[in-house]
């Protein structure tokens, strides 16, 4: 029985393909949206199965707030929620 992808990769080193194909045209990873699937961190998670962190790979969100306070980011929250509530309104 062959091993799961999980069981494959070693460790101490993993191969990401850069590249994420999509029909006739090739996106680099780390270009892509970060809420993408195939974003590098989320292709690392998801797909391959592994802790992205381990690796040294952080989403960008976690790393564009990380030095904000609890308040900071309560605050950021509510007003994120108020932006979507005014677009759900209009939609």
């Amino acid at each position: 029985m062959e091993k799961s992808l999980k069981e494959k990769i070693n460790p101490e080193t993993i191969d990401i393909p850069i590249w994420w194909k999509n029909g006739s045209s090739s996106y680099r990873r780390d270009c892509l949206s970060p809420s993408h699937p195939e974003y590098t961190y989320n292709y690392m998670k998801n797909i391959m199965g592994v802790i992205p962190e381990k690796y040294g790979i952080y989403h960008p969100y976690i790393v564009k707030y990380e030095n904000y306070s609890r308040e900071e980011l309560m605050s950021k929250i509510i007003e994120l929620e108020e932006i979507i509530n005014n677009i759900e309104r209009y939609i």
